[in-house]
């Protein structure tokens, strides 16, 4: 699931030059003094699953340029995927402060809130990512099951059905999410 989510969110954001090969990318190093250069090597290096190596590029991107939201939210990535959620909520943070408007970074904050048991905090920046943009698939699935672990079954079952809907699922993930619902209609009706 990370790298899935990782992935989503890595072509969402704009790419700096050339988006790398989700499979097996070539690792090049980039011109001196270029942030777009080092930003690009270091989403190689996710895919990659070189958090360390992705981190240290995208220091040095914003190193270059204290602006690219990009490399703020990207770098949370990369720090959550390493287990550092506190570091990742800061990134994505700064990626906000910056550019209110960017949609990935409530994104990347929220799962980064999830991951801390904080889904009060999840699902209000999967509120503001799905505001900011209706049509990501990944945010309402999110959302999903943020609203689940919460027992609020009605509203993950709506988020899964909008997931559905808007995603390009494979059988496996469209059969997977219908069986949560499934699971969850069954929840509500022992409530009742």
């Amino acid at each position: 699931r990370l790298m899935r989510d990782i992935e989503s969110i890595l072509t969402r954001t704009p790419a700096p030059s050339v988006k790398p090969k989700p499979s097996a990318p070539e690792v090049h190093d980039p011109p001196l003094g270029s942030a777009a250069a080092y930003a690009t090597r270091a989403k190689q290096r996710i895919l990659a699953e070189d958090y360390d190596g992705a981190i240290a590029d995208y220091n040095e991107a914003i190193r270059l340029d204290h602006t690219n939201t990009s490399a703020y939210n990207n770098r949370g990535l990369a720090r959550r995927a390493k287990g550092d959620f506190d570091g990742a909520i800061a990134d994505a943070s700064e990626a906000i402060r910056l550019d209110p408007t960017f949609s990935a970074a409530y994104h990347t904050r929220g799962v980064a809130r999830y991951e801390k048991s904080d889904f009060d905090g999840a699902i209000a920046d999967y509120n503001e990512a799905i505001r900011l943009d209706l049509r990501d698939a990944v945010v309402y699935k999110d959302r999903g099951i943020a609203y689940e672990n919460k027992g609020m079954y009605a509203q993950a079952n709506a988020d899964y059905h909008r997931y559905i809907e808007l995603g390009n699922l494979s059988d496996a993930e469209r059969t997977q999410v219908e069986g949560w619902i499934r699971d969850n209609e069954a929840k509500i009706r022992r409530k009742k």
